[in-house]
């Protein structure tokens, strides 16, 4: 009988067999993504972006996606789904070098989605923010290859209630996790539950710190 790892608690020839395909998955170059000098420059321009009161935070959360709401502070917060991650890679992969300005105004006119769909109740509320992820033309290019965009480190905010409940800090942590391209890496589509597996995770945040 194997041995079962502590870690994870399989047995330890399926557990070096996982290990050892999230490092070929990491080293393929099937996988697309950013040049490191593009990376560094959207990891600085997500941090301007978050450090930026005028802007909005924009949040992984279920709630009236698109419509500002204002935290005590004033600072605006939109929930969004996981499309303007998908965006910021996509942008990163094409070796695009925006401004902070740039994003407020892909944002502004929807080029920037922060939602896959919209239904009739999301376009009841009137959303301030309409992007959708099928009509933008840089996150369609990265969708229509059939890629899932997955997080190194979790991006989901725990605890129930609106997102004005949170602390401010934790928002704004929410917000650099979600969309730097730093923190992502992608898998097909038709093997999406891979790049939730730890061993995955794992191999992906040991690269980033080496």
């Amino acid at each position: 009988m194997s041995r079962v790892s502590r870690s994870n608690g399989l047995p330890e020839p399926l557990s070096a067999t996982l290990a050892s395909a999230a490092q070929d998955w990491f080293a393929s170059p099937d996988r697309p993504r950013p040049q490191a000098d593009v990376v560094r420059h959207w990891d600085s321009l997500v941090e301007a972006w978050v450090s930026h009161r005028s802007m909005p935070l924009l949040v992984r959360k279920s709630g009236d996606r698109g419509v500002e709401r204002r935290y005590p502070s004033g600072r605006a917060i939109v929930c969004v789904d996981n499309s303007p991650a998908h965006w910021t890679l996509a942008c990163a992969i094409a070796g695009d070098r925006p401004t902070v300005e740039d994003l407020h105004s892909a944002l502004t006119s929807g080029e920037w989605p922060v939602m896959f769909a919209m239904s009739k109740a999301e376009v009841a509320q009137l959303p301030r923010y309409r992007g959708l992820l099928s009509r933008s033309e840089r996150a369609r290019a990265l969708n229509d290859g059939q890629w899932k965009v997955c997080h190194i480190d979790e991006v989901g905010l725990r605890g129930r209630g609106s997102v004005e409940t949170f602390p401010l800090s934790t928002l704004v942590e929410h917000c650099r996790r979600l969309l730097a391209p730093s923190n992502m890496f992608l898998v097909p589509n038709s093997h999406a539950g891979f790049g939730e597996l730890p061993e995955v995770v794992k191999a992906f945040r040991r690269a980033r710190q080496a």
